[in-house]
């Protein structure tokens, strides 16, 4: 197979592509396994890692293949939720599907079911059976699918490459996790709501098991609710309340003020109550602010039976302080979560990474590289690069990077002005929220950071020297070299 497929990726980078895959970095590995896979089976691939053409603007390059691939396969993970490139991805395939009647978008889930709203229209297509067997019978379908037929009872591919069980890695704060959930405890004790703010690109996964295994050690195990807010971006009202209220194990409900009324029931008759809220940055607007609201008044008028912790980055500090006095939340107390640090490292390489042999100097230097992005961490590890240097050569030419300016590469306005911040060593004062849109948006995607430049002067700063460089190539800035 392997001179035929030199020829298939040769092909790939000047042909209209048969297939187009979107998914999150992080699983590039089971990925490339089904695109070798398709390419088997005589069709075309785009995937990102093989297709691009270096020395091109990657984003113009991505949005071509996705704005003209006769099918695009959409690899649905929970993760993947939280990808905001995949979200653009997503949203370029529905615009696509409503008015190109020979586009094929097909859904493929692995893992854990993830929130995602192409799960309520579309069939997905269900890898989750990692056994020989199980992935042969899903590819079956698959094929069938990209066909435009029913699956039916036909011959499974004779050859196919079966690929490793995809193993979630935890790149994130393992080290200080119980002390954040010691230290929400202990404000819980004031009788106020807490939120747990994160950038972009962090794993608040292993926190918030341990929130919930505290909470129901504190108030005990039928006390203790958590709602996973679903990332549908267009819903009907019931809809959304009948999901969200079973997700929550409370009485269907078809609208706001029947959650209120179930919520409300369900304090009265426990006495204690303690709800985590996560993922609220993949609500709908209406619905979040919809949601801050319900939550406001019932901590007002329970608050010494309703504790609530909610996670989430942007969406949740807006209605902390976008309005001053008149926010939605202005009465809940907050935590940031920590910078990853080497500790944090170290024990990531030993659970996840063991045959990766690297000193404290090296994870050093790789915290220094990445100005501790665990997204860029996680990258070079799974690739198996040990040495920093090496790591910084392979961040620069994968797409990587670019993926993290997603949200601006379509806004020419926001383009221009973020190449002149990238020549500043400085982007001004940190504020808990940022008066400038711009500066506080690069802040939540986590291109930013803050530093203590001298004794009690925060300053934001790019979070590193990496991000700088390939953003002015990714962005166009003048004067940037080709993104080689």
């Amino acid at each position: 197979m392997g001179a035929t497929n030199d020829q298939m990726l040769m092909q790939n980078a000047t042909q209209t592509p048969d297939i187009f895959i979107s998914y999150r970095s992080s699983h590039f590995k089971w990925v490339e396994v089904l695109a070798r896979n398709l390419l088997a089976q005589g069709y075309s691939v785009f995937l990102d890692q093989w297709s691009l053409v270096r020395g091109q603007e990657l984003a113009r390059q991505l949005h071509q293949a996705a704005s003209t691939a006769r099918n695009a396969i959409l690899i649905g993970t929970p993760d993947a939720v939280d990808s905001g490139w995949v979200r653009d991805e997503y949203a370029l395939f529905r615009n696509r599907k409503r008015h190109e009647p020979d586009f094929n978008l097909v859904p493929i889930v692995f893992g854990e079911m993830p929130d995602f709203p192409f799960l309520q229209d579309i069939i997905a297509i269900d890898f989750r059976d990692s056994r020989e067997e199980g992935y042969r019978r899903a590819f079956h379908i698959l094929l069938a699918a990209l066909q435009g037929k029913s699956p039916g009872a036909g011959t499974y591919a004779a050859e196919l490459e079966i690929p490793a069980d995809l193993h979630r890695v935890r790149v994130e704060t393992v080290t200080q996790t119980e002390d954040i959930t010691g230290q929400i405890f202990k404000a819980l004790v004031r009788n106020k709501p807490l939120l747990v703010l994160a950038q972009a690109g962090r794993d608040t996964g292993l926190l918030c098991e341990q929130i919930l295994a505290c909470a129901e050690e504190t108030y005990g195990a039928a006390a203790v609710f958590q709602l996973s807010m679903p990332a549908v971006e267009q819903a009907d009202e019931a809809g959304y309340y009948t999901y969200v209220s079973r997700r929550c194990g409370l009485p269907e409900c078809h609208n706001s003020l029947d959650f209120n009324r179930a919520l409300e029931e369900a304090i009265q008759q426990r006495g204690q109550f303690f709800l985590l809220v996560t993922r609220f940055e993949n609500a709908h607007p209406e619905y979040r602010y919809r949601m801050a609201k319900v939550l406001r008044s019932l901590t007002e008028q329970y608050r010494r039976q309703f504790r609530l912790v909610m996670v989430g980055g942007e969406q949740l500090a807006e209605l902390r302080y976008a309005r001053g006095d008149m926010s939605l939340l202005n009465h809940a107390q907050e935590i940031r979560l920590p910078e990853m640090g080497l500790a944090d490292l170290q024990h990531t390489l030993a659970s996840e990474f063991a045959d990766l042999q690297l000193d404290a100097a090296a994870l050093q230097r790789l915290l220094a590289l990445t100005g501790q992005h665990p997204r860029l961490i996680q990258h070079c590890l799974e690739e198996g690069i040990p040495d920093p240097q090496e790591c910084e050569d392979a961040l620069e030419v994968s797409p990587y990077i670019v993926q993290l300016f997603s949200v601006f590469l379509n806004d020419s306005s926001k383009r221009e002005y973020i190449c002149e911040l990238l020549e500043k060593e400085h982007l001004g004062r940190y504020s808990p929220w940022l008066i400038d849109e711009v500066v506080r948006g690069l802040y939540w995607s986590n291109l930013l950071t803050v530093r203590e430049v001298e004794p009690r002067k925060r300053q934001l700063v790019w979070r590193c020297e990496l991000i700088r460089r390939t953003g002015r190539a990714a962005l166009g800035c003048d004067g940037a070299e080709d993104y080689l």
